[in-house]
This record gives structure tokens, sequence and C-alpha cells, in this order.
């Protein structure tokens, strides 16, 4: 009997829902998913290019069956507030309904920060992370305050918007159907890796090159924090030449690895594709593709060497893979490689993320965090495999830490850090360590530590460093360690680290044995290029 009473109270209510409050609540439902729907309809060709895959049609499915339910769940809250029409809670209700609004507020601050980056993260470090939050704080303040002193009027501008908007509904579900029926992974793929060379003894010399993202030379070594611990660095310092004035090529990942790999500074970048990135040199007015440009991949092939590269960020493997024997890379975290690719997940998933950020989550670490941390994880065991395997005879190693969202948490030693700001990175820092540390052990077993240069760098500095301690530094580490190398030597005139792909080759052509050598090769050509062209 309580079933049947349930079951016709709900009809009851059906039947009494005007078509107001019906395109009103789907209006709100799909507004709260305008974050969303950007990402999975009107991702642009510079998009494509950083997607493992594109979005799959159970996240389109997903999107829509969470949008009906939201604007269901919205309909009948609208519906309930209509209900009261006088008396003490008249006003109430309505207040309470427009607080609801801060879910779509929100999806469209992140819809809008693509074209005003200051919504988002650029605002942390232009006034810091306490005044930003502050700020935001001001502003949903005052929209209360608007709704408390006027909440009559603006719930009535408010509810006629959104009924007015929900011409988008229909727009927004068809384009999701049309996407979901023209799924095309092919441009996607990787591409074949060149076939090994086959040789009858191990390279050598061999070369392992790790440019860990972000690392700032400042925080890591010259200001280090008291209890912030780096023995595997540290340890590395005692027998390497270590840089102290050195600059990368940009302050960008997007143009500062292909100038690292290529040698030669990268002012610009076009993005048109999946498989497209275009670069502009420093001197020069012209477009070129990446892909067809000389690198330390297709140089070191050239010697008879096998070449292992592991990396994030940039599609290496759909770039890059003829020019390597063997290949790995992990995309950067985005909607449609963190909500999982099933409906169920997508569904559950799409839904969480209206209520957190990359690093900010009620939920504990956000999907962004948790995608992270299996994702560094499965490439620090690809770079462990490719620095221990002795036919290899050039690695380089392109790794998360000590970049955003942070993962690591240097108290417990486990992968637990949560909601973690600015302050996170000297956390992300005692990663870097672990990290390398775990790639020497592996190449320590395989008995080839000593026997391999290793050279340990970054492709720019920390970006928020003014927020963290209120200093900026655009110098990152340079450690270089040689075969058989066992002290340590200073260098400390300013370079910029492009010089370090014709390093590399001197040192695969058995031009450099000593760390004396090396310093008067950095002599010599730190001042082929600028050493801050940015």
């Amino acid at each position: 009997m309580a079933i049947l009473a349930a079951q016709e109270s709900m009809i009851t209510v059906s039947r009494r829902l005007t078509l107001r409050q019906v395109a009103t609540g789907l209006s709100c439902g799909n507004l709260c998913f305008l974050r969303r729907w950007k990402e999975l309809l009107t991702y642009t060709a510079r998009d494509e290019y950083f997607m493992n895959l594109p979005p799959s049609p159970a996240q389109y499915y997903a999107a829509i069956f969470n949008v009906l339910l939201l604007g269901s769940i919205f309909s009948l809250l609208y519906y309930l507030v209509t209900r009261v029409e006088s008396g003490r809670y008249y006003k109430v209700t309505r207040i309470g309904y427009l607080l609801l609004l801060a879910i779509p507020l929100n999806a469209l601050r992140e819809a809008l920060s693509d074209y005003f980056p200051y919504l988002r993260g650029p605002l942390i470090r232009l006034i810091g992370e306490s005044a930003a939050f502050g700020l935001f704080a001001l502003i949903g303040a005052l929209l209360v305050l608007a709704f408390i002193v006027w909440p009559i009027r603006v719930y009535a501008a408010v509810a006629t918007l959104l009924a007015i908007l929900v011409v988008f509904v229909p727009m927004t579900i068809g384009q999701a159907l049309w996407r979901a029926s023209q799924y095309d992974s092919g441009p996607f793929l990787d591409r074949p890796t060149a076939p090994p060379i086959q040789s009858a003894k191990a390279p050598d010399v061999r070369v392992v090159w790790i440019v860990f993202d972000e690392m700032d030379q400042r925080l890591a070594f010259d200001e280090r924090r008291s209890d912030l611990k780096m023995p595997e660095l540290d340890r590395l310092r005692k027998t390497a030449v270590c840089a102290v004035q050195a600059f990368p090529p940009s302050g960008s990942t997007s143009t500062s690895l292909p100038s690292l790999i290529g040698g030669r500074l990268v002012k610009y970048v076009q993005i048109t594709g999946p498989t497209n990135l275009s670069i502009r040199y420093f001197g020069s007015s012209q477009f070129v593709h990446w892909t067809d440009e000389p690198n330390i991949f297709r140089r070191a092939r050239a010697m008879g060497l096998n070449v292992g590269l592991g990396g994030w960020y940039h599609p290496y493997c759909r770039l890059l893979a003829s020019d390597v024997t063997y290949c790995e890379w992990e995309p950067i975290e985005l909607v449609s490689n963190t909500v999982g690719r099933t409906f169920g997940l997508a569904a559950a998933n799409q839904l969480r993320s209206l209520f957190e950020t990359s690093i900010y989550s009620p939920f504990g670490q956000s999907l962004d965090t948790k995608t992270r941390v299996r994702r560094e994880a499965q490439l620090l065991d690809w770079g462990k495999r490719l620095t221990a395997d002795p036919s290899i005879g050039v690695v380089f190693l392109h790794l998360q830490p000590p970049h955003t969202p942070f993962t690591y948490n240097r108290r417990s030693g486990t992968f637990d850090l949560r909601n973690s700001g600015v302050q996170g990175y000297i956390d992300a820092l005692a990663d870097v360590d672990r990290t390398f540390g775990e790639i020497r052990r592996a190449m320590e077993k395989a008995r080839l530590w000593e026997s391999s240069a290793v050279l340990v760098s970054s492709d720019h500095w920390y970006r928020s460093a003014t927020v963290l301690d209120g200093k900026s530094d655009h110098r990152i580490p340079f450690l270089l360690k040689l075969p058989g190398q066992t002290s340590a030597a200073t260098y400390s005139q300013p370079f910029n680290t492009v010089v370090s792909q014709e390093l590399v080759q001197c040192i695969l052509k058995k031009q450099l044995f000593t760390s004396q050598d090396v310093v008067r090769w950095l002599d010599v050509h730190r001042n082929d290029v600028p050493v801050h062209p940015f």
C-alpha cells in the first residue's frame, strides 16, 4: 500500500509540473554540464593533440543521462518552491533555490576560464592562493547578499532566464548523439616504432636523459626547506657535474621539450590536430613540422643505437615513434581520460566532477589526482625497464613530478596527498628524489649505472614559486654524471640547456670523458644561444 501511495504521489506531482517548471529544471541541469559539454562537444584541434583517445560514445550517453537526471531534480525542486506562495517560508525557499545555482555558476566560471585564464590557476599565481580564495569567497558572499536582499526579484529574473535557455537542451543532446555516432579513434593511435638494431654486444656508451617537469633549482637545492630531504639527488651531486646557472629553453613545456630534443630554440608552436605540431625557431618566420625536424633520437639511431622514449604531455608515440625503438607516453589529465570510458563510471564521475577541480575535491583526491597517481606509476615502471635494458643506447624520460596535481605525501611516503595547493610542490620534490632513486636502483641491479652517462634536468622552473614563498628564479637543475665518474664538479657560468642535445651527441661519439672535458665544452658552447630567450 505504501508503495502504491508513493507512486500515486509521484504521478500527481508529474501532472502538476508545468511546462515552465520542466523547462527551467532542464535548463539548469544543462547549465550544470556547461564545462563538460564544452569538453565533449567543442574541443578543438589543439585539445585533440593532448588526448590519448577522443571521448567515448558512453561518455556522451552518460552526459545526456546526467543532464536529464539533474533536470528532473531541479524541476521537482522548482515545483516545490512554487508551491510555497506565501508565509514565512516564502523568501526562504527562493533563497535556497538560488543558492543551488552555485553549481551552474561554477560551471560557467570553468567554461569561461579558457578565454579568461584569471578565473582559475593564473589568478592564484598573480595574487596568491589565499587572496584568490578570498576573492571568490567575496564574490560568493555578494551573490548571497543579493539573494537575501532581493530574493523575489532575483528569483523571478533567474527563473525567466533559465526558461529561455532551455532551447539549448535539445541542441546539446543532439550534438552529443551525433558525436557519439561519429566516434573515430584512428587519428589518435600511436605510430609503429623503428625496428630494433641488432648488435652482438651492448653499446660502448649509453646515455640516460631524464627531464623532470617544472623542477626548480632554487627550491630543490639552493634554498631547500629544512624539512625536505632529497638523499638520492644529493648522492648524485657528489659524482656529477653540477651546473648552478642553468636556464631552460622556455617557461612552457610545449616549446621547451621540442627545443631540448631538437637542440634549437623553439619560440612558438602551432597545434592543429592529434599528430600535428608545427614549430617556429628563434630567428625564423616559418613554421615547420616537428616530426620532420632532426632530433637526438634520429641522430642516435644513425649511430647504430637503439633508443627508448617515455614521457607525458606531448604525444611522443604519435609524432616521434619512427625515430625510436621503444616508446610509451601518458597524456595530461582531461575529462575524456579521467572520468572513465564506460557508461557507469562516466555517469558517476561526471556528476562528481561538478563539485571538484583538478586539485581540490570534497571527496578526497580529485579525479585528476587519482589519474595522475596511476599514470606516474606506469611511466616510472616503463622508465625502469628502459634504463635497465643494456641493448638501449639512449633513454629519454620526460616525467611528471614535480608538476601539479601533487600526489605524493613526503611524510607518509605514500600517494595519498589531497587538496594540496602550491605547498604540495615541496612534497612533489620529494617524489622527484624517490623516482630518481628507483631508476638508479634499477640500473644498479642491471649493472649499468657505472657505465652510463646520466643527465638530470628540467623543462622549466616552478612558475607558482612566488605564491609559495614570494620569490621566483628561472634556473633549473642540470646534473651530469659521466661513465665511471666518482667526483663532483661545479659549473657556475650561465647557459641555456638547449645545448644538452649536442652535449649528449658528443658523449655518444666518445668526445667527452671527464668532468673537465664537460666544463671546457660548456665554456665553448654556452654562448651559442641566448641564456634568457623567454
